[in-house]
């Protein structure tokens, strides 16, 4: 942009400060001409040790004049008046964002996903703008849905691929470690600052801050903080997932301005079903067992993949999240895909010598005898050293766990066997074949044929004192049948609170679980 080289009241009429900073003042000022009314950041240069350097104006007009956004004050004039270097901004009247606070998540969500859109821009042109806080944000248009502009880009600086930029500088509360630790900086810098900004959207309250200066600092370097329930009582698990997501210590496990503007926290109702697939990958690979609930309710799928074609139950499988594990098998997941090196999630368990998510593989019913080129699960924990593994595989693979209940009671005598492949009475009945009481699959099924039902006991029992106290509630869904002849008894599977399937579920999950022991 050419610079004018003049007095500024030549052609402006300086007016009232309106902001001031370190080396900057800036005042409404109106051309004398038109009557149009700007923001001019005055800015003295640099005399000895004092003012801003020649270069550092140079960088920040420069960029301000290439990087024109909605979300980004425009600049309209460089004037140079010898002395000092006027910026002639974008005027913006209503008031710095850290005088607003949101009455709610789609306010400060609607507030953080143009401070995202103003990063994504830098960002694709590898500039990190390096002082993202609330007073650094303008509302352009008033609450409560306001639009709104990032300002000052004199700590901004351009990334160039290949060399790496140092700085101790910015605000204690809003910079992140690799500045505390004086380490290379990156774009993810300013993520870091957009989860800071998030966090006291949303409650109020500071994050990292301390008593003083260097107890903030630690607390930032430490990566500690929390969410307070006084604070975040209110606040929904998807808004803590999206700050999750930020505030990490490692830049390269940050998400991206881009990636971020694709959380369902921050999208549109309109476009957020297009983002929960997303946000599912990235909460089960943090381990954000109650985010992936929250998003499974809101419509979230299920059965998808990664860019590496790992479905949730291999992320959750490689790092040994056995919370999370049991969750997915609970909602249903198919246990069985292999991803693109043919492996499955058991074969993922095996190989990390997570054994308590091979038993919980096993017991929702996953196929043992799957192969990848040729490969079981059981050889590929010998092969990565844990036979233990090899050993509950091979048990399984060589003898088909086979259950036979016998209940006797004064009421009458209940009876049934189980076995992987079939269901079936022990007085011919042929139950309906389906995955019964595991992983939460018998939804499949409308109506499961449990057994028969005799009204006069057919044997004694040793054990049925320690199984009637248990029984007493199967027994009354079957009041209504009971009849002279042993009869056929039916439960409906879409009444997940029948006492009759919750007992005939735990009876089967518990003898499985004897037999993985």
């Amino acid at each position: 942009m050419e610079v004018h080289h003049e007095p500024i009241e030549k052609n402006y009429q300086l007016l009232e400060e309106i902001g001031k900073g370190q080396f900057a003042i800036v005042r409404k000022c109106k051309e004398i001409k038109t009557s149009a009314l700007y923001a001019a950041k005055i800015m003295r240069k640099r005399r000895v040790a004092r003012g801003v350097a020649a270069a550092d104006i140079a960088r920040e007009a420069g960029l301000l004049a290439r990087l024109r956004h909605p979300n980004i004050v425009s600049l309209y004039k460089v004037i140079d008046t010898g002395t000092t270097v006027v910026l002639l901004l974008e005027l913006i009247t209503g008031g710095e964002l850290f005088h607003w606070t949101p009455s709610g998540e789609t306010e400060a969500a609607h507030v953080v996903r143009q401070v995202l859109m103003a990063l994504s821009h830098l960002h694709s042109h590898q500039v990190a703008h390096l002082d993202i806080k609330p007073e650094n944000i303008l509302l352009s248009t008033p609450p409560p849905m306001p639009s709104i502009k990032l300002i000052d880009l004199g700590l901004s600086h351009r990334l160039v691929p290949g060399s790496e930029h140092r700085a101790l500088f910015g605000t204690p509360e809003f910079v992140a470690p690799e500045i505390v630790n004086y380490e290379p900086l990156s774009l993810g810098t300013d993520l870091w600052a957009v989860g800071v900004l998030t966090y006291i959207l949303l409650s109020g309250a500071s994050p990292f801050l301390g008593e003083d200066k260097q107890e903030t600092y630690a607390n930032v370097a430490a990566c500690q903080y929390q969410f307070d329930n006084e604070y975040f009582n209110n606040v929904s698990e998807i808004a803590k997932d999206f700050i999750r997501s930020l505030l990490i210590k490692d830049p390269k496990e940050r998400g991206s301005a881009e990636s971020c503007l694709k959380h369902p926290w921050i999208l549109t109702e309109s476009e957020a079903p297009q983002g929960l697939g997303g946000a599912m990958i990235s909460a089960v690979r943090r381990g954000c067992v109650e985010a992936v609930s929250q998003l499974l309710l809101q419509g979230a799928p299920l059965n998808i993949r990664d860019s590496k074609e790992d479905t949730l139950l291999h992320i959750a499988c490689e790092v040994g999240d056995e919370g999370m594990t049991i969750l997915l098998i609970e909602s249903g997941i198919d246990l069985d895909i292999p991803n693109k090196h043919g492996l499955t999630a058991l074969h993922v368990a095996a190989r990390h010598g997570h054994i308590n998510l091979v038993r919980h593989l096993c017991l929702a019913g996953c196929d043992v005898d799957k192969t990848n080129r040729g490969i079981r699960a059981d050889v590929t924990a010998i092969k990565y050293g844990y036979p233990d593994i090899a050993n509950l595989l091979d048990k399984l693979r060589n003898r088909e766990p086979s259950i036979e209940l016998d209940v006797t009671s004064k009421h009458g005598s209940l009876s049934f066997e189980y076995s992987d492949s079939e269901y079936e009475g022990t007085q011919g009945v042929e139950w309906s074949r389906g995955n019964v009481g595991f992983g939460g699959k018998c939804n499949d099924v409308k109506v499961i044929l449990v057994g028969t039902y005799a009204p006069e006991p057919l044997a004694p029992n040793s054990n049925g004192g320690n199984l009637l106290a248990p029984l007493l509630p199967f027994l009354k869904d079957f009041t209504s049948i009971l009849g002279e002849e042993p009869q056929m008894v039916a439960l409906d599977a879409t009444n997940p609170s029948s006492p009759g399937l919750k007992l005939l579920r735990s009876y089967l999950n518990n003898a499985r679980m004897e037999f993985l022991e």
